[in-house]
């Protein structure tokens, strides 16, 4: 029977528009059914990209009795988190299969360019079948085909301090914060999480009253490439000088981030309260007893200073002998420290307690300020300046007689001289002078 002409339009439009869509199948598509007909499918697929090549398979729903081929492409999976590029990861492909009568499937190699970069977890593209022949449709025409990253496993990163020192900050006035801001830079974006932890230690700057914050985390998102790393200043009003503190990184482990470039950067905190007046260092002139085992200097300053003074002292002359007859001499500097907002301190001399009668005497020290902020009264910075302690002779001499004897006068009323010797001694007894007068009273008796 022949059929009409209106209804043969129709089927060819038909026709061509299944054609057209076999022919164009690029979207993630399932065909529908046609009950009877053997369909083409393709699986997702996945591989390690040192593998070199991923397998792909296109299968036949059933053995047909004819020859028949399925079309077949890759292309980009744009759609992807990670997708793998053409050339780049692996090598496109294109082309035909043929299916001789009774095969129900055929595999197609695509090559995997193998690298050292760290491109993520897995990386996709896809495989696509179209343009069935000889009767058979397209049921799943389209497959993920998965590129498992070989240096996903070893994917480590260095990172590092900016390496120029930051330029320097003023600290502002009292109340005010500003800020000091450091860069930590990877070699690379990130593509998972990591951390870098850093700490910050003084120098001259001290945390909490000149800069805020000790230590703490950064973290790296992926996609990550640096981090800011910001620490506030603190204000004053102090004239104190320039200050500096520290910032150093380090990984925790087991971490991706495994090197380090630059570890730790020095950052300075320039003082903008004019240059501070040097403070005035007061040493007293002591005298001490000789037996009194100790002569002890005082050193005071005016004001508390913000910083540790240190000075040094040494004996360098005098009455008293420096051999140590009569101290322990100090014959290198030695060095003291006046704490920082205390403001005085105390340094001594051995004395030695002997039986000789002297005069009293005296010691020279001099002592230099080596912290460059200090001065001693009416000198330049940086002038030594020479102090006199006394030491108190507690020897006294002792009056010694010595006896005479005479013959009586043999006539009555005449006289005879006698005479008695009186001699100055020592503690020991042994005969010594004195340089002051002595006055002795004396009397007779029975």
């Amino acid at each position: 029977m022949k059929m009409p002409a209106p209804i043969l339009i129709v089927l060819a439009i038909v026709s061509f528009a299944v054609l057209a869509i076999g022919v164009n199948a690029c979207s993630r598509a399932v065909f529908p059914e046609v009950p009877g007909v053997p369909k083409f499918s393709v699986a997702d697929v996945e591989t390690a990209e040192e593998n070199g090549v991923l397998i792909v398979t296109v299968s036949l729903s059933r053995s047909y009795s004819v020859d028949c081929q399925v079309s077949y492409q890759t292309s980009d999976d744009s759609d992807a988190d990670f997708p793998a590029t053409a050339g780049t990861d692996y090598t496109a492909v294109s082309g035909t299969l043929s299916f001789p009568s009774g095969t129900t499937s055929r595999t197609v190699s695509v090559t995997i360019l193998d690298d050292s970069e760290d491109e993520g977890d897995e990386e996709t593209f896809l495989f696509q079948i179209f343009g069935a022949t000889a009767g058979a449709a397209v049921k799943d025409a389209e497959a993920v085909c998965t590129i498992n990253d070989a240096t996903d496993i070893v994917a480590l990163y260095s990172v590092a301090l900016s390496s120029a020192t930051p330029a320097p900050v003023n600290e502002g006035a009292t109340g005010e914060l500003t800020e000091i801001a450091f860069t930590v830079s990877l070699d690379r974006a990130i593509l998972d999480i990591g951390t870098v932890n850093y700490t910050i230690t003084d120098g001259t700057a001290e945390d909490g009253s000149d800069f805020r914050g000790s230590s703490g985390t950064l973290t790296f998102q992926p996609g990550d490439v640096s981090e800011d790393l910001v620490v506030l200043i603190n204000g004053d009003d102090v004239p104190e000088g320039n200050e500096t503190f520290t910032v150093t990184i380090s990984v925790p482990l087991p971490s991706i981030i495994t090197d380090i470039g630059t570890a730790s950067v020095i950052a300075t905190i320039t003082d903008d309260d004019g240059a501070a007046q040097p403070t005035t260092l007061y040493v007293d002139t002591p005298a001490m007893l000789e037996s009194g085992n100790v002569l002890t200097f005082t050193v005071t300053a005016d004001s508390a200073p913000a910083a540790d003074v240190e000075f040094t002292y040494e004996t360098t002359g005098g009455t008293a002998d420096t051999g140590g007859a009569d101290y322990s001499p100090v014959t290198s500097p030695t060095t003291v420290t006046i704490l920082a907002g205390t403001t005085s301190i105390t340094f001594t001399l051995t004395l030695v307690d002997d039986n000789d009668l002297e005069t009293n005497e005296t010691v020279e020290v001099t002592l230099t300020e080596t912290t460059g902020t200090h001065v001693f009264p009416g000198l330049p910075l940086g002038t030594p300046l020479v102090v006199t302690g006394t030491i108190l002779n507690d020897d006294e001499p002792y009056v010694g007689v010595t006896g005479g004897g005479i013959m009586e006068p043999s006539t009555t009323g005449a006289t005879r001289e006698l005479q008695i010797a009186i001699d100055l001694v020592d503690a020991a007894g042994a005969p010594t002078t004195w340089t002051d007068t002595v006055m002795v009273d004396w009397d007779t008796g029975d």
